[in-house]
């Protein structure tokens, strides 16, 4: 996910006639992770779907569950959830 960001980056700082091809190939990342993530709730491990996460990022259960911080409680977060 971090290169989503490098490349929104770059395309918000380009030039106006260079920021579309930047914005498609974000968009692109950002589908892989999303199919990514989707496919491994289905049929992967929660450290795999934890692995998606950055080291130092949080998941907030929309249930009202404390924030889970870094990618070891976010896996124990998902193993509730992971077939």
């Amino acid at each position: 996910m971090a290169e989503v960001v490098n490349t929104l980056v770059k395309a918000q700082q380009a030039p106006s006639d260079q920021r579309e091809p930047l914005f498609l190939d974000a968009r692109q990342k950002i589908r892989e992770v999303v199919e990514s993530y989707v496919a491994l709730v289905a049929d992967g491990t929660a450290a795999q779907v934890a692995d998606l996460y950055a080291d130092d990022a949080t998941v907030e259960d929309p249930v009202g569950s404390p924030v889970k911080s870094g990618k070891p409680a976010i896996a124990d977060f998902y193993k509730m959830a992971v077939a």
